[in-house]
């Protein structure tokens, strides 16, 4: 956990080089997922898994098309114990994290069926609302990021019925 600890601190560090800053991080994500591994700790190595990908988009050293590639296959792995059954919140947001580094590439249209799943896991959270309009609308507002790039996705893709 303290190595955890001290890549999400150097992940946010403001002071310092940014580039130097997220170096560091990786390196304490890798080291934690020596003891937080597949068979022993899955939700802890998927979580790490989603925070390094985070920091391999960010990064500012080596390659950033070989950057996002880690990236992407980082989500990908992740989304392995993420599912939308056992972890529907963290399963979003690693998809929109996805979704993210696929507009990057860029692939729009893996980009746009990536946020689709996002939504359709939202929309399932949503509909799990049992409490009233107003937690199902604050529930959407947490999410308005996934749809934003939803929309700037189906715009650039011409899918201006899907856009509206």
């Amino acid at each position: 956990m303290t190595q955890n600890n001290l890549a999400i601190a150097y992940s946010d560090r403001i002071n310092g080089s940014r580039a130097d800053n997220l170096e560091r991080a990786i390196g304490f994500y890798d080291a934690n997922l020596t003891v937080y591994t597949f068979e022993d700790f899955p939700e802890k190595w998927a979580m790490t898994q989603n925070n390094l990908a985070a920091d391999y988009s960010d990064r500012i050293m080596g390659e950033k098309p070989e950057n996002i590639k880690k990236a992407i296959e980082l989500y990908h792995n992740a989304l392995t114990i993420r599912t939308r059954e056992a972890f529907p919140q963290n399963h979003a947001q690693t998809l929109l994290n996805l979704g993210i580094a696929y507009r990057n590439v860029p692939d729009l249209q893996l980009a746009y069926n990536t946020f689709a799943t996002a939504i359709e896991t939202v929309e399932y959270l949503r509909s799990e609302i049992h409490s009233g309009d107003e937690s199902k609308q604050k529930l959407a507002e947490e999410w308005n990021k996934l749809y934003l790039n939803m929309v700037e996705v189906c715009l650039k893709l011409k899918n201006y019925t899907a856009a509206i």
